[in-house]
């Protein structure tokens, strides 16, 4: 939004600017005031100025890499709001609500039984966040999560998102749960 100022002509600071107007020998020549949010980053260049800020490099700046030997890709550190410069591998848990890996766990309602998969989400962040359940580790046997997510604003950069399946532990008594992130 843009407001206009038209007979503004002091020598007070005007969006930031303390420079001295003095000079400005018309009288009630006017101003303009900015106001509004700033546009977020596009997902590639937030991850690039993130992996910088941590002083990744080379091949450790990129996405998939583990710089730090933890196991845990750069990109999914950055998802889950972990610290990028060292070992960072907290679950997310009510201790730390504003950070960490996703929290998979079974639930019971009454006596229904669900698989629940936790994790955090950076809102606005044009990240893709697809969460994923499989009853082994063999690859390509995880498949997208069907329930419904009930999300949770933490802030105005995070939000928690919460997804429930219905599991039956007499004929699927194991269940693997995976956040995957990409970019766009």
């Amino acid at each position: 939004m843009v407001v206009g100022a038209y007979f503004e002509d002091s020598i007070s600071p005007i969006n930031g600017y303390e420079g001295d107007r003095s000079e400005n020998l018309e009288a009630n020549v006017g101003a303009a005031y900015v106001f509004g949010e700033s546009l977020p980053l596009p997902p590639q260049e937030a991850f690039a100025k993130a992996a910088a800020a941590a002083g990744w490099t080379g091949p450790d700046s990129a996405a998939t890499a583990t710089p730090l030997g933890d196991g845990i890709p750069n990109l999914l550190k950055y998802a889950s709001n972990l610290n990028l410069g060292y070992r960072d591998g907290r679950t997310l848990n009510y201790f730390w609500e504003h950070a960490g890996l996703p929290r998979v766990r079974p639930v019971t309602n009454g006596s229904a039984t669900a698989f629940q998969v936790e994790y955090l989400r950076r809102r606005r962040s044009g990240l893709i966040y697809t969460p994923k359940l499989s009853n082994s580790l063999l690859p390509g046997s995880f498949v997208p999560l069907t329930g419904t997510p009930a999300v949770t604003p933490i802030n105005d950069e995070w939000e928690r998102v919460v997804i429930q399946e219905a599991s039956d532990s007499l004929t699927s008594p194991t269940k693997f749960a995976i956040v995957e992130v990409s970019l766009p």
